[in-house]
């Protein structure tokens, strides 16, 4: 963008990565010009002893897996209270055994491709690191066996669990269909 079309933008959108060499922001922070900043990550979804686990394991569904996990919101890591953990899980694997994978455009379709094949072998590779810094695949971890899926960049919705905060799939923005479980207590003070 050239610079005298940024003095007249009312609203300047800042990528999560921009160029290094790239000063616009700095005049866009001169001239007041108010600025969107789209910053990645990892959106925690936090469950409470106290929550309505119904009402949670649709949301925590809802929250990764409608876009394929392929939005910088997506609810890609959980934290679970202990006291809840066996009731959310069961009912959270239920929902998630249940989505259909398909054609983004086909009736019952739950969750559509990835962007392209390379996104789809860096999400599996993310699956796959997963496993190694000791994680457990709940379930889905993998391309579907569907051959009517086999022209798209299609994964399975999947759960992991098993890794403490400072493992790379808990840090690292995956931008697929993959949720990382994680346990915790409160203690009161």
């Amino acid at each position: 963008m050239r610079w005298p079309a940024i003095l007249r933008c009312a609203k300047f959108p800042l990528p999560a990565a921009p160029p290094p060499d790239v000063t616009w922001r700095h005049v866009a922070a001169e001239k007041l010009i108010p600025a969107s900043l789209e910053l990645g990550g990892k959106s925690p979804t936090i469950v409470l002893e106290d929550a309505d686990i119904e009402q949670a394991a649709r949301g925590i569904c809802y929250g990764i897996f409608s876009s394929g996990g392929q939005a910088c919101i997506a609810g890609s890591r959980l934290f679970v209270h202990d006291k809840v953990y066996p009731q959310l899980m069961a009912r959270l694997l239920e929902l998630t055994q249940g989505l259909r994978v398909g054609h983004p455009f086909s009736a019952g379709t739950h969750v559509g491709p990835l962007i392209n094949d390379k996104h789809r072998q860096s999400v599996l590779e993310y699956v796959e690191l997963a496993k190694r810094e000791g994680g457990s695949v709940l379930c889905g971890g993998e391309i579907p066996a569907d051959p009517a899926l086999a022209a798209g960049s299609y994964f399975l919705p999947t759960i992991i669990e098993g890794l403490n905060n400072q493992a790379r799939v808990c840090q690292e923005e995956i931008f697929g269909p993959v949720l990382v479980r994680c346990v915790f207590t409160m203690k009161r003070r």
